[in-house]
């Protein structure tokens, strides 16, 4: 029985890329024995393994020390520790790097490769490279597709579809009907579009091409299939690329922390933050946007919803912009100061509320003291000034990622839509309330929050990694001032708030982790 435990144990560490001593697994092995129960034993090498790859290995080979260390963790435990990573707000220009090696066909961290950390006023060649990255993020999980994966035994056979570079296209001097390629769309002369990969440019004729569902924009990377015929790619489907689950994502890259926050490793890994989630079945996010704080009956409202919240106290207020519901010009800084004053005198009366939950502000498109670039700085500490005897308020960046135990939350607050429309190639002839699932099914594929053209929606070059989507997350906020939506689409669930205004009825959002559900509120008169 033991031979096959150790069997057992080897193999669990060799899927990480590790390797036990021969010691080392006959003392874990001899340990894992006496359990009758095999779910306690895949549940304690699960504790054990986390241990491990959260420690700091200096080769892949495990020794007895390391094991017996992390045993030790195990066994004692870290419930003050892990009771303070429940809750991980995570700001923007905290996000981890990685970015994809093709030679090592693995994501490597910035700091393994030894990259300068990002300014805000990088090399123009850094321009270049972002889409570079952004391809290959694409790319890499496009090959791991059933329809561009070897079939046959051992992968002796031949995919179903041959992915062509552009460089390759070029080459060609006679027609090739089935070419398929992948790459970004852009407009380099007017009203002219182009393919365009790492390799090369080449001019596409969209003229006759059937497209696929979702919204297709300039700067989106797509999958095309077409003709090519005298130096054009006259294109016959253009689709967006598949998008991958984010359980598949971690089985092939395992318990790597892509999310961020204090962890080593991913939270979906940490078998304590589960427990912890599922002892916490009534907790809940609520989260608005567009807080007009210049208007009294706002204020109102949000007095009765503290109210409301009083005797059950969620994990977080998540508030997104735009705090003003107008511009007021030259007074606009002023009456932004004021409105946050007034928002803070309401909070000094829910204080026994903020001690249990935190607040967590995060700027809009139109609020001021906050960059059009993004990700967006959080306010600064001119406006955060009347807040600081109320507890738990977080002045966060835009885009932001909370994780909530094993969960993942990514929030946005953008006009997507009509940034999107802007600069469409194409946009899906279906009723305006089905629109949303376009855009979550576009944001997904590209694995992106604005795979737009830089002079759209403009990004710091160095810091677009954080605007990446990959893996997906469990929960996906973009406030909007659209009409609220909530839905489900490749095991992420997608959620407009809507409007805190009077023409939306104060609508909000609130989701409960445990059930994965979304309740529709409003705050009626």
């Amino acid at each position: 029985m033991s031979a096959v435990v150790k069997q057992h144990i080897n193999r669990k560490f060799s899927l990480h890329g590790l390797m036990l001593q021969a010691d080392a697994s006959k003392y874990l092995a001899g340990l894992l024995t006496p359990l009758r129960d095999d779910a306690q034993k895949t549940e304690w090498l699960k504790r054990i393994l986390d241990c491990v790859l959260k420690s700091t290995l200096e080769s892949p080979i495990v020794t007895r020390a390391q094991i017996e260390s992390a045993v030790n963790e195990c066994t004692t435990g870290d419930d003050e520790g892990d009771e303070q990573m429940m809750l991980q707000i995570i700001q923007a220009f905290e996000f981890p790097r990685f970015y994809f090696s093709a030679e090592r066909k693995k994501f490597v961290s910035a700091d393994e490769l030894k990259l300068a950390p990002p300014t805000l006023f990088d090399a123009p060649e850094e321009k270049s490279q972002l889409f570079c990255y952004r391809y290959d993020v694409i790319k890499q999980r496009l090959l791991r597709h059933k329809l561009f994966t070897t079939v046959g035994a051992y992968g002796s056979g031949e995919a179903k579809m041959k992915l062509h570079t552009v460089e390759y296209l070029l080459t060609l001097k006679s027609t090739l009907s089935d070419a398929i390629a992948l790459g970004m769309v852009v407009q380099l002369k007017d009203g002219k579009y182009f393919l365009e990969d790492p390799t090369g440019v080449v001019p596409i004729d969209l003229s006759s091409c059937r497209y696929q569902s979702g919204i297709f924009t300039e700067s989106c990377i797509v999958l095309i299939e077409g003709t090519f015929v005298e130096g054009v790619l006259r294109v016959k489907a253009i689709g967006h690329p598949p998008i991958e689950t984010a359980e598949n994502s971690r089985l092939q890259f395992g318990n790597i922390n892509f999310f961020g926050g204090s962890q080593k490793i991913c939270a979906k890994s940490s078998a304590k933050l589960k427990h912890l989630e599922e002892q916490n079945p009534n907790a809940m996010f609520v989260f608005c946007s567009d807080i007009w704080l210049d208007k009294s009956e706002t204020i109102e409202k949000l007095r009765l919803m503290f109210v409301g919240f009083e005797d059950c106290a969620p994990v977080a207020f998540v508030f997104c912009g735009n705090f003003l519901s107008t511009s007021y010009g030259k007074q606009s800084f002023q009456k932004l100061t004021e409105a946050f004053k007034k928002f803070a005198n309401l909070l000094n009366d829910f204080k026994p509320l903020l001690k249990a939950s935190k607040l967590i502000l995060i700027p809009g498109p139109s609020d001021l003291c906050s960059s059009v670039i993004y990700p967006k700085s959080a306010f600064p500490g001119i406006l955060r000034k009347h807040f600081a005897s109320i507890p738990n308020v977080i002045f966060s960046t835009n885009p932001t990622r909370i994780q909530y135990c094993t969960q993942e939350i990514v929030v946005m607050r953008e006009d997507l839509l009509h940034r999107m429309f802007r600069t469409a190639v194409h946009i899906p002839q279906v009723a305006v309330k089905e629109m949303p699932s376009h855009l979550v099914k576009c944001l997904l594929a590209q694995a992106h929050l604005s795979p737009l053209p830089l002079h759209v929606s403009p990004v710091y070059w160095g810091f677009d990694y954080t605007m990446r989507l990959y893996p997906v997350p469990d929960l996906l906020v973009l406030a909007d001032k659209f009409e609220s939506y909530n839905l489900k689409s490749n095991g992420v669930i997608a959620i407009n708030p809507g409007s805190f205004s009077a023409h939306e009825k104060f609508a909000f959002k609130v989701y409960i982790p445990s059930t994965k559900d979304v309740e529709e509120s409003r705050i009626a008169d």
